[in-house]
């Protein structure tokens, strides 16, 4: 596993995914492209967090028969561990891939910048669908579903804020499998740079 610390380590994730990509389309296959920029992938975390957040809402006050109370002070707190654990699900990203890579963990390239929304981890090797979305929603399953459960055990407020605030920053990744999965048969790439991945599937030859 690899930290990105300047433009050179970028470029080189660049340029082996420019090399794999180009050897899938040189044999004949079709690509299919799922990249989403910064303002785009934002949208998509809140339109797939805002489900999620209705769900952890509505079986929480099924089980408790109360919501947790909110406050500023709470909100304050909730951010600070979001930062905080921002490096954590970035490794949990290449803790699923990791597996199904071809090189393990050192095809995994992990960039950590002081801004928690500019943060990545990105898989140099080819991945099944499986293997993809192995990686893709790991963090949704340890920070945002394994909180959510203990907070209905345990009526803790700040668990259940803590996993509603991770569906947010889990739902480009919600996202991308969705779109994923309408491509389970393809070989699938993980761009280096953005949120999102291209597939492949070889066409029969005329």
């Amino acid at each position: 596993m690899y930290l990105i610390k300047n433009e050179n380590d970028t470029q080189k994730t660049i340029e082996i995914y420019e090399a794999i990509r180009k050897s899938y389309l040189d044999s004949g296959c079709r690509e299919y492209r799922r990249i989403l920029g910064g303002f785009d992938s934002s949208l998509s975390s809140v339109i797939f967090g805002l489900p999620v957040m209705a769900v952890y809402a509505a079986v929480f006050y099924k089980v408790c028969g109360v919501l947790p109370s909110f406050s500023f002070g709470l909100m304050v707190l909730e951010l600070i561990l979001l930062y905080v654990s921002t490096p954590l699900h970035e490794f949990l990203h290449g803790l699923g891939w990791a597996p199904n890579a071809e090189n393990g963990f050192k095809s995994i390239y992990i960039y950590l910048p002081l801004g928690i929304s500019d943060a990545y981890c990105h898989c140099a090797d080819p991945l099944s669908f499986k293997g993809y979305i192995c990686g893709n929603l790991l963090p949704f399953a340890c920070l945002s579903i394994v909180p959510f459960i203990l907070s209905c055990f345990i009526l803790n407020g700040l668990l259940f804020y803590f996993a509603l605030f991770s569906a947010f920053g889990c739902g480009s990744d919600l996202s991308n499998t969705l779109y994923a999965f309408r491509h389970r048969d393809e070989i699938f790439l993980d761009y280096p740079t953005d949120c999102g991945f291209t597939s492949y599937k070889y066409t029969a030859q005329k």
